[in-house]
């Protein structure tokens, strides 16, 4: 026997597609290995702007670890999502079955 009625589908709470996180995760790593790459030697001479390439280049590798850094969040934060959704719809499979169990009482 089927319920008379169907419980009703909430729209989740956190609409964050696990997939676009991954994305964004996999650019900031592409690109923190990308300043990682700069050569500041190679950019400048030493006498018209070297001091200036060297600060450049330390800040390169302050904003490597920095994007490296929200990479990993951005995976961490996937995962929770992932978790998140494989409860929310075991959630809903057992409410569905407990309407199902007390429609057929």
């Amino acid at each position: 026997m089927s319920p008379p009625f169907a419980p009703p589908r909430f729209p989740p709470l956190l609409t964050v597609d696990p997939d676009r996180l991954r994305a964004l995760s996999h650019e900031w790593r592409r690109s923190a290995a990308i300043l990682a790459e700069l050569s500041v030697d190679e950019m400048g001479t030493p006498s018209d702007g070297g001091a200036c390439l060297r600060v450049a280049g330390a800040a390169g590798h302050a904003v490597r670890r920095a994007g490296v850094g929200i990479a990993e969040r951005l995976e961490a934060l996937g995962a929770i999502v992932d978790r998140y959704s494989a409860s929310a719809e075991r959630d809903d499979a057992a409410m569905a079955a407990a309407f199902a169990a007390l429609a057929d009482r």
